[in-house]
Parts: C-alpha cells; sequence; structure tokens
C-alpha cells in the first residue's frame, strides 16, 4: 500500500507540475537562515550549506521613459458575480511610427460559456467618443480620429463591467473565493512585426504585455480580504510600477501569514484548514526569493502576496507580478483525507515538495516573464523552461528530506538530456510550436516545453562551468530586462557567452 500511495502522488506530480499552463475554461482537478521548524510536526527542513550569491540591483532599462500607466476604480459584486470597472489609461506611443488604431485585449470575452465576459458602456479617447470593433475572437481595434505620433500619449477612458465565471481558474469564482486575472482592457504590444493580434488560447499563458504602471482602488464588501498585484496605499488602493499585469484575489474566508525577507513584505493568504500548507508556502516563499535574488538579480519590488487556492483551472498555480496563486491538490492538511498516511516518509516528502516546487516555480516567474518578458503565446518555453529549471535549482538548494533521487537537479535533467539524444517521443518536443499550435495536441505533452528547455539549460550549465554560467545569467536578466527576449535574442546572447551551436542544433531540431 505504501509504494501504490507514492506512485499515485508521483503521477499526480507529473500531471500537475506543469506550473501555470491553466487551461481555459477546461476543468481537470489534480493535484532562510538556519533551519526552521516545519509545518509538519517532527519534520525539520534542511539546512542551506552553500552560500547564497549576493543580490544586486537588475539594471533599470526604463529610466526616464514615459510608460503606460493605469488608474482603476474596480468594485466587486459578489452577489452578481460581477466588477464594475472605472479605466483611464494613459497610453504612451513608444513606437518609431506614427498609430492610425490602437488594439486591445479583452481576455475575459474568452469565458463566455462559463458566464464570463466584458460588457463595455462607454469609451472616449482624448475627450472624444471612441469604438471598439471585434477583431479576432479577444482582440478589438480602437481607430483613431488623429494619429498618434511618436513620444505622444493618449488619455483612453472606459467604463466596463466584467461578468467573472463560474469556474475553477485563475479567472473565475468558486463559493466565496474570487480569482480575479487578466480583467483589464489592455493594450496588445506593438513589436518588430507590428501590433500583435494573438487571441486568448485555452492552453497556457495567452499573455503578452507591455509594462506599465497601475493605480487601482478596489472596493470589496465588508469582511472581504483582498491581495493585489503592488503596495498597499494608505486610503486601501493598491500602487504598482513597471509591471506587466495587474491581478487580485478577494475572499471573506481567508486568514493571513506575514513575514518579511530582504527588506520584502510576504503575505500567504489561506483558507479553513490550510495551516500547515500556508507555513510551508510562507517558508519556501523566503527562501525563494532569497535564493532567485543572488542567481537572477535582487527582487525589484516590495512586497510577495502567496494566496492559497484551487482555483486555478487545475495546474498547481499561476504567476502575476508580486501575486502567485498557488493550488495543490494534495496538501500538508489533507493528506489524511484522501488515504495518505503523513507518517511514511516517501510520502510526507512528494507531497512536501509539491508544494515547494509550485511556490519556487511561480516565484521563479517574478524574473521570467516579469522582469525578462517574452511572447508567451508564440514562445512559451523562454518562461516556463527557466522557471521549471528554478525549481530544481531550488530544490538543489533545499533538498526535501526523503525524496527520491530522481528530483535533483542532475539526476533529473540528465535523464531528460538522454530522451533528447534518443530523440524519442518524449525528446522530440517542438519548441517552436505556439500555444495555438499545442492546443491541437494532447494537453499533457504540453509539459514537454518545461523539461527540455530545462535540460537545455542544464547542459549550458554543465558546459560552461557553475561559475561562469551564474555570472551569465544574472547578465542575461540585465540585458532583457523590462524588455522581451525572442528565440532569436535568446540564442545570440549565450552563444556570446559560448559555443551552443552543437547544442542548439541538437534542442531546436
Amino acid at each position: 500500500m505504501k509504494k501504490c500511495i507514492s506512485i499515485i502522488i508521483s503521477t499526480l506530480l507529473l500531471f500537475s507540475l506543469t506550473g501555470c499552463a491553466a487551461g481555459g475554461a477546461q476543468v481537470t482537478p489534480v493535484s532562510s537562515a538556519p533551519p526552521v521548524a516545519s509545518a509538519v510536526a517532527g519534520t525539520a527542513l534542511p539546512q542551506q550549506t552553500a552560500a547564497e550569491p549576493s543580490a544586486l540591483p537588475i539594471a533599470d532599462k526604463l529610466a526616464g521613459k514615459a510608460l503606460n500607466a493605469f488608474n482603476l476604480d474596480v468594485t466587486l459584486d459578489p452577489e452578481n458575480h460581477t466588477l464594475e470597472v472605472s479605466q483611464l489609461l494613459d497610453y504612451h506611443n513608444s513606437t518609431d511610427t506614427q498609430l492610425s488604431e490602437i488594439y486591445f485585449n479583452l481576455i475575459p470575452d474568452a469565458f463566455e460559456e462559463n458566464g464570463g465576459g466584458i460588457d463595455l458602456s462607454a469609451v472616449t479617447a482624448g475627450g472624444s467618443d471612441a469604438l471598439l470593433q471585434r477583431g479576432e475572437q479577444t482582440v478589438f481595434s480602437m481607430p483613431l480620429s488623429t494619429p498618434l505620433g511618436t513620444g505622444e500619449t493618449l488619455s483612453i477612458q472606459m467604463e466596463y463591467t466584467v461578468r467573472i465565471p463560474d469556474i475553477q481558474n485563475r479567472f473565475g469564482y468558486q463559493e466565496n473565493v474570487y480569482n480575479v486575472g487578466n480583467f483589464i482592457i489592455t493594450p496588445a504590444v506593438y513589436d518588430e512585426n507590428g501590433w500583435a493580434i494573438e487571441p486568448y488560447a485555452t492552453l497556457g499563458d495567452a499573455f503578452y504585455t507591455d509594462i506599465a504602471n497601475y493605480d487601482v482602488a478596489i472596493h470589496a464588501p465588508e469582511g472581504y480580504t483582498v491581495a493585489a498585484t503592488g503596495d498597499r496605499q494608505a486610503n486601501g488602493s493598491f500602487h504598482a510600477e513597471k509591471v506587466r499585469d495587474f491581478a487580485f484575489c478577494a475572499s471573506d474566508g481567508y486568514d493571513t501569514l506575514e513575514d518579511t525577507v530582504d527588506g520584502i513584505s510576504v503575505t500567504v493568504y489561506y483558507g479553513d484548514n490550510m495551516a500547515k500548507t500556508a507555513a510551508r508556502m510562507m517558508e519556501t516563499a523566503k527562501k525563494a526569493i532569497s535564493l532567485y535574488s543572488g542567481m537572477f538579480g535582487a527582487y525589484p519590488y516590495d512586497t510577495l502576496s502567496v494566496v492559497s487556492s484551487g482555483l486555478t483551472g487545475g495546474v498547481n498555480g499561476m504567476e502575476y507580478p508580486t501575486l502567485i496563486m498557488v493550488g495543490t491538490f494534495v496538501t500538508l492538511d489533507n493528506m489524511e483525507e484522501l488515504g495518505i498516511d503523513p507518517a511514511i516518509p516517501e510520502d510526507l516528502a512528494y507531497c512536501t515538495a509539491d508544494i515547494d516546487r509550485a511556490v519556487a516555480h511561480e516565484i521563479a516567474h517574478q524574473w521570467f516573464y516579469g522582469v525578462v518578458g517574452n511572447d508567451q503565446i508564440r514562445y512559451p518555453w523562454l518562461d516556463e523552461g527557466l522557471c521549471r529549471f528554478a525549481e530544481y535549482l531550488y530544490l538543489d538548494a533545499y533538498p526535501v528530506e526523503n525524496l527520491d533521487d530522481g528530483y535533483s537537479l542532475e539526476q533529473s535533467l540528465t535523464f531528460e538530456h538522454q530522451f533528447v539524444m534518443e530523440d524519442n517521443e518524449f525528446g522530440a518536443v517542438d519548441l517552436s510550436l505556439s500555444l495555438y499550435d499545442w492546443q491541437k495536441q494532447e494537453a499533457a505533452d504540453y509539459s514537454g516545453i518545461y523539461n527540455r528547455t530545462a535540460s537545455l539549460l542544464y547542459q549550458m550549465r554543465v558546459q560552461m562551468g557553475e561559475t561562469a554560467f551564474s555570472k551569465a545569467i544574472k547578465e542575461y536578466v540585465d540585458t532583457f530586462a523590462y524588455g522581451f527576449v525572442t528565440p532569436e535574442g535568446f540564442q545570440q546572447f549565450w552563444n556570446g557567452k559560448d559555443d551552443f551551436s552543437e547544442l542548439f542544433t541538437l534542442y531546436f531540431q
């Protein structure tokens, strides 16, 4: 029975540890310092013996540059499951061309069959009435009566109602818990190919967004606690600078844990009967912030909210700037309820690793997606693969006692490399596929991009040596900080550090 339970948990981990690939409206439940007291009695946390690299600030490529600025007033109505939104966007034309129209993404419209969507009541641009015209699915265009020149800013006012779907998702509600991601009407990215007209995809993180500043007032009924992107201001609103998105969670059933690490305020929000898991999440979050700050550059924000919630579309987590949602199926609090004996060391280890990896993965996204941006629709491996690699870096720094050696960085990713070398059905994962391509295939196969990219990074580290690689990955973050990296930019950067032509040919064939 003991071995059977371990196999069940391992299988759950295999299918659930796909990071943040929330599947749209599809719902399939799945599952710092000296040693700190564990969330589970009698289980000591391992001590980190290797010195962590010093945390250096990430280069600010945006200093003195005008950014898009959002000012929103949002009212949550739990009775009708809606948001009333008044939005002012100061849109800055940072392109080198005159714009005759601006494209926008209305992500909630992708959830219409589950009751989600956006109802626009008013739109003005520069004080004059304007119109959003539906283009491809969730992408709309707004023609401009007067073209917007390079370097010019246009004030766009929108009034709208967001309908929140009744689903387990990063955008959805169940009972008294609301996950509200990607509810804001945001402008599409204008890149080297022009407007990125990319409708929402039902697999992965279908978001490609510019860095912006946000000021958001969120009004919720008395008794509700709100966790949101950015810093909470004295008046209760939230202020966030240089972030790619804004999201929030709200519930009248949250308890909280609060602590600080390296001057960063960390809060874990959790529901009933989740105290042990919440404590573990706090420990992992603090360690991950310190570890990754040393490895990739200092965490660039003042806060981090970790929301323990099962409402993330059947996966273990979802990332937003300064806020992550984590919803593991097996927790430290429900093991016995699921027929798993926490007294069995191996089974406790699997459950603990599941939590650690989910939290560490989503926190890694603060660097890979948050700071170093990429088109997550066309090139999802560019952030997901680096965050999978970061999971292994975390587990190597803080190994879970009694966990199988197969979870180690060296053993796991060397094993993955053998698949690539043999070019079998697992090794032949095509990193050039977009989310549109992947959603036509078996959803479980999508996790291959995580492991394949993590294996590539490990082989690059082996080739360069750990010291040189560690220095280079910090420089990688600095080089692309607050901008976007493409596959070509990735290969060009790393080929400038070593000759990876043979390795890249193998992995990108």
